[in-house]
């Protein structure tokens, strides 16, 4: 499921313990577990930056398919006048993780494009 794990309980990173010590949020290493152990992740109610978090660990730890079920809960990410900004900034600082920034941005500028090709912009006032 993830080379990584399995260099760290297995290879030359072995440590022969129980317990393992995962830098990152709680939430985002149970959504790991659940998805490792085909568990049900209620995508839905997860922020953007919860999604984010998932798909850093996702990535650092080289999960099997997960990045690809990240990026389905990315496409249902809702964007709307209120968020766009913040989302396509946000996109902008996780460049680390491709895909999922494009996507990001993708949805960001579709939409803005959307929005805007019904209104005519009026410069006349400067």
């Amino acid at each position: 499921v993830s080379p990584v794990f399995k260099a760290i309980f297995f290879g030359p990173l072995g440590r022969n313990e129980d317990n393992v010590s995962i830098d990152a949020p709680v939430e985002a290493v149970k959504a790991m577990i659940s998805h490792i152990y085909l568990e049900e992740i209620c995508w839905e109610k997860k922020s953007l930056e919860e999604i984010i978090e998932i798909a850093l660990l996702a990535d650092f730890y080289d999960v099997v398919g997960m990045m690809q079920v990240v990026k389905k809960a990315v496409e249902k990410i809702p964007i709307a006048l209120d968020n766009v900004v913040v989302t396509a900034h946000f996109a902008e600082e996780i460049s680390i993780l491709g895909e999922v920034s494009q996507l990001l941005l993708s949805k960001c500028t579709k939409f803005l494009s959307q929005v805007l090709c019904g209104h005519v912009l009026d410069f006349s006032g400067l």
